[in-house]
């Protein structure tokens, strides 16, 4: 992961400042109080540890990135919850959750990112009656052709929008409610900005004749 977060590509350039704000979180929340749970809880949670570790192995072994990587979030909740009680882990849920926007599990929603800016870019095109022809990814425009690549998927603008507004939530306390409100303006906002990227470099590309 460290790997991937230093190689500065679109879907995990954020990675390493999403590793300090956890950190953070976590800082925040000391001290720790430690609960004793039930000796059947605790070696249920034993149990979980055993589990998790092992899938994690598998997948490493049989070099299943994505499912090697999620595992290691149950892990830590499940060894924090070992540790210091299953009710101070739950408190720190949250928090817990906020790693999942340093893992590179938004690279499957590529695809679909990519086909919601293409069709969204081709309906603003035709919306300024501009002259032009749309064939999926490609827009044939009369000084040259436009195609939008994987690049223009807009995958870094809807995670950081998301891991912001995220932070923004556990910043300020927000219930669940008002973090999903907070997630969708904050996803909404990440997308518009992209397809309006777009829509920008089209227009230059016109007027300019490319």
């Amino acid at each position: 992961l460290f790997e991937r977060w230093t190689r500065w590509d679109e879907g995990l350039s954020h990675g390493l400042l999403i590793i300090a704000a956890f950190f953070y979180f976590f800082y925040r929340g000391l001290p720790w109080q430690t609960y004793k749970d039930p000796a059947a809880l605790r070696l249920g949670l034993l149990f979980l540890l055993v589990i998790f570790s092992a899938t994690q192995a598998i997948a490493w072994h049989l070099n299943i990135i994505i499912i090697e990587q999620l595992a290691i979030l149950p892990l830590l909740f499940i060894f924090y919850a070992f540790v210091y009680g299953l009710k101070t882990a739950w408190q720190q849920r949250l928090v817990f959750a906020l790693l999942i926007f340093a893992i590179p599990v938004w690279d499957q929603l590529n695809d679909v990112l990519l086909s919601m800016s293409s069709s969204v870019v081709g309906w603003m095109v035709k919306a300024i009656g501009m002259p032009a022809l749309i064939q999926g990814n490609s827009i044939f425009i009369p000084h040259g052709h436009i195609l939008i690549a994987d690049g223009c998927s807009g995958i870094r603008y809807f995670v950081i929008a998301l891991a912001l507004g995220y932070i923004i939530s556990l910043l300020n306390h927000y219930n669940i409610k008002r973090m999903l409100v907070t997630l969708l303006i904050a996803a909404s906002i990440g997308l518009f900005a992209n397809w309006i990227r777009i829509f920008i470099l089209i227009l230059v590309g016109h007027e300019t004749k490319m």
